[in-house]
């Protein structure tokens, strides 16, 4: 009975999603704040209908902090935020470096740059590792979010993964 109620699932999210096979194995990405301080990555993994736990992975988000946006790449890329016709632009780890301070730079809580980090980190060791890759990855997030992370897996070569972003609308 619950074997038949989650290929049900699978079989609706492949419908709706018009995949050309069913999703067996999900992953799930989401950019956390930690009180206002450290911004943190989670990744969940859904396989044949059932939660791994023992897959899940926590990351510290690395490259933000010291403005450059996290993106390691040699150009600025401009995505809209959350759809309210603000644009904000992510850096390249190639610009200029703030002059030192006596204080740390405050932290920079960019969460486009941090999902570009959290699944470049995340699918590198994968190809490294030889998979198991998803039939689908989720992002917590709307436009935005999705493009960075699409934006990573291009870079990987990993074009070809479906990725789908969950937004508040």
């Amino acid at each position: 009975e619950a074997a038949a109620a989650e290929y049900e699932a699978l079989e609706t999210l492949r419908a709706v999603l018009a995949l050309p096979a069913l999703p067996r194995r999900i992953e799930c990405f989401d950019i956390s704040t930690i009180q206002g301080r450290e911004t943190v990555a989670s990744v969940v993994v859904c396989e044949d209908g059932r939660m791994r736990r023992g897959e899940y992975r926590k990351y510290r988000i690395r490259g933000l902090g010291l403005g450059t946006g996290g993106l390691g790449k040699t150009r600025a890329l401009s995505l809209e935020a959350g759809g309210l016709g603000k644009r904000r632009t992510l850096e390249s780890r190639a610009g200029a470096l703030p002059a030192p301070s006596p204080q740390p730079p405050a932290p920079v809580h960019d969460d486009y740059a941090a999902m570009h980090e959290v699944v470049g980190r995340r699918y590198r060791k994968l190809l490294e590792e030889g998979g198991p890759f998803p039939d689908l990855v989720v992002i917590d997030g709307g436009k935005g979010q999705l493009s960075a992370a699409y934006a990573a897996l291009e870079e990987l070569g990993l074009a070809n993964l479906v990725a789908v972003g969950l937004a508040k609308k």
